[in-house]
């Protein structure tokens, strides 16, 4: 596209479809209304993707006598960032006007990301049913000045494509699908990827490029966007494909502990949920009840043997240990103990399988997980970063209710260490060291 081209300014004639005596052709304001917003909304929908949806505002620049000559623009300022947006705009109409059904959807999806691909038909679809106007454009295009050429945006012969392309969505997924790539059949083109749901079937483009990226992800976890359909599990047409952060470790089968931790795990989670859940009732007849807890909690910590993984495992669990006893610290009956319940959750979604023993299994040759060590290792590495993430989130919204630093001081004097040891601790501290 020339760089050098001007085409900012966007000219959309608005005239009445039928000239009735009575009104001599006047325009409904209300109809000129809905018709200026849904023009907005197309405008907003065909934005290129990962762009501002500010910079595409559009403002109303004057008016003319008989039929009404809208100018819209893009401010001044923001208009500057694409300069070429108006042709694609303009070749995008142009595209529907002229172009089958599929050479629409691959337009749409090139030029504005398939994540907008569904929003954008919809937006489309709304200036084919404005029922009293017509709207045509012309984009000011300074390059070749004198030269005007308008386009029907409501064309009615093109509502029949946009209406057909959207009902072939009726069953597809907006969002991605995550699970494992496991099969690859390089001959046939296809492909098979298990998620949490389901196992899905798919085939792909025939390029080199896209194979040898399907053949990387192998045994990976995978994050794919395309035409879905959710009813037959089947993957219809892939846009994209990458590695995904999105598929949890208890994908990968039936969780299971060693005895030890099995045992302890049990004791800290019933005794957690009964503290959580339990406010107010069965609270009142426990003898110290954050006490135990807490006492639960790093019994289960001490029982942690690892035989794989053992320095990453044991670290991330002991990073979410000191995060939960600072907020036990301050564990109060029937008073805000939300991020208790927050960890609660993370331990049971994440952390719980990180510390259980898939990776044993696997090497031991465990033929409930079909999954490689390999790919354990994959997404172990996402799960630990997951459970980090959201431990400081966690620390981050509830700040207010995490010992004060003079609380902290404090605990020094309880410590077993000499005064000077602990002078040092405390300065430490206010440095953030």
């Amino acid at each position: 596209m020339d760089k050098e081209t001007n085409a900012n300014l966007l000219s959309v004639y608005i005239t009445s479809k039928q000239k009735e005596p009575e009104n001599g052709g006047l325009i409904c304001i209300d109809d000129f209304s809905d018709a200026l917003k849904s023009f907005q909304k197309l405008v907003y929908a065909l934005k290129p993707e990962n762009t501002v949806r500010g910079d595409f505002k559009l403002y109303l620049r004057d008016y003319k006598e008989g039929s009404v000559k809208a100018v819209l623009s893009f401010s001044d300022e923001l208009s500057k960032k694409h300069q070429n947006y108006g042709i694609l705009f303009n070749n995008t109409l142009g595209v529907i006007n002229s172009s089958t059904e599929e050479e629409i959807e691959d337009h749409i999806i090139k030029n504005y990301g398939y994540k907008n691909y569904k929003s954008s038909l919809t937006a489309i679809e709304k200036i084919y049913d404005l029922k009293n106007l017509n709207f045509d454009l012309k984009v000011e295009n300074t390059s070749e000045p004198g030269k005007t050429e308008y386009l029907r945006i409501n064309n009615p012969s093109n509502r029949s494509k946009i209406s057909k392309l959207k009902s072939n969505l009726k069953n597809i997924l907006d969002v991605p699908i995550h699970g494992i790539l496991y099969e690859l059949d390089v001959k046939n083109k296809s492909f098979r990827v298990e998620s949490l749901e389901s196992t899905y079937t798919g085939t792909y483009q025939k390029t080199l490029e896209f194979e040898s990226r399907l053949s990387e992800l192998l045994k990976n976890p995978v994050e794919i966007y395309g035409k879905i359909d959710k009813n037959k599990r089947s993957i219809l047409k892939i846009y994209d494909i990458e590695e995904s952060k999105g598929v949890p470790l208890s994908s990968l089968g039936r969780l299971e502990f060693e005895k030890d931790i099995g045992h302890n795990l049990k004791l800290f989670k019933n005794y957690l949920n009964s503290v959580l859940e339990s406010e107010g009732t069965l609270t009142r007849y426990m003898i110290k009840p954050t006490e135990t807890l807490t006492l639960l909690l790093e019994k289960l910590e001490n029982s942690l043997k690892f035989e794989y993984m053992q320095e990453e495992r044991t670290a991330v669990f002991g990073n979410y240990v000191d995060l939960f006893l600072l907020f036990m610290d301050k564990y109060e009956e029937n008073k805000n103990n939300s991020p208790l319940w927050e960890l609660r959750v993370l331990f049971d979604k994440h952390l719980a399988p990180v510390i259980s023993n898939f990776p044993e299994r696997i090497q031991k040759g465990d033929n409930s997980i079909k999954w490689s060590i390999e790919t354990y290792d994959i997404i172990l590495k996402n799960e630990i970063q997951i459970i980090s993430d959201e431990m400081f989130k966690i620390e981050k919204r509830y700040c207010d209710l995490l010992p004060c630093c003079n609380e902290i001081y404090e605990e020094f004097g309880k410590l077993p260490f000499d005064s000077e040891t602990c002078e040092e601790l405390r300065n430490n501290l206010k440095r953030g060291e």
